[in-house]
């Protein structure tokens, strides 16, 4: 049986791959937020959230949020591995956010903003 690189060298150059990615919303801040609404298994969770991040990342969105409703808390631990940190928790859902969300407070329109209310206070 091949491994996963013999496969890639057995498929031909014009083969089209698909990736499945998780299904998401932009919000108005220029990042997405991901609800996840099914059961899945982790290490597919953990797949798709590796081809998303790597999709978001090329379409230059500032930020991933993804709420885990308590039910599905097997998807904690592969969210956290992909860098996500905990933002905030209710009963009944988790809301974890992706780090390179920390740009956005270093960007010179953040820092613009932020001077402008010190000088207007």
């Amino acid at each position: 049986m091949p491994n996963s690189i013999e496969m890639e060298m057995l498929q031909p150059e014009n083969e089209v791959q698909y990736i499945e990615l998780l299904s998401s919303i932009e919000d108005a801040h220029g990042g997405v937020t991901v609800e996840m609404k099914e059961h899945m298994d982790s290490k597919l969770f953990a797949s798709m959230l590796g081809s998303s991040l790597s999709y978001w990342i090329q379409q230059k969105k500032r930020g991933v949020w993804i709420k885990l409703p308590i039910e599905f808390s097997n998807l904690v631990e592969p969210t956290v591995k992909e860098g996500f940190r905990y933002h905030h928790a209710e009963s009944d859902y988790l809301m974890l956010v992706n780090g390179f969300l920390k740009l956005l407070i270093h960007s010179p329109r953040m820092l613009l903003i932020v001077w402008v209310l010190v000088l207007l206070s």
